[in-house]
């Protein structure tokens, strides 16, 4: 589902190089790169449960349920006691749910889209 609402803009992903940039309208849930999603853990969930209820098919398990299962099964990195850790993304810190990118794309079976590169002004010379 997560990936379904990425690939339909209807929510985003920016490189973990980056801050949130405010230009583009669907709702930030987290950064990503190569090896791990760093996702807000209430904006990613907040997102599938809608997605879920506008499809018609409720999502029933609760955030602190899948925080939990993330992290017995291995899937997440958390900071001892937590379900979360603080990473560095763009310029700042930012408690995150951090999941292994690999393990995830296998477990769905399907690749997260890349994330979004902010726009960067240029300037000519």
């Amino acid at each position: 589902m997560l990936v379904t609402v990425l690939t339909q803009h209807k929510a985003r992903l920016l490189h973990k190089q980056f801050d949130d940039d405010e230009g583009n309208k669907a709702d930030l849930i987290g950064w990503a790169d190569e090896d791990f999603l760093y996702l807000l853990p209430e904006a990613a969930y907040r997102t599938v449960v809608t997605y879920c209820r506008e499809s018609g098919a409720p999502f029933a398990m609760s955030l602190e349920r899948l925080r939990r299962d993330f992290q017995k099964d291995e899937v997440s990195e958390c900071e001892e006691g937590r379900h979360t850790i603080k990473v560095r993304v763009g310029h700042q810190t930012k408690r995150v749910l951090k999941l292994h990118r690999g393990v995830v794309e296998r477990l769905i079976d399907q690749e997260f889209p890349a994330p979004s590169v902010p726009d960067v002004p240029t300037y000519g010379g």
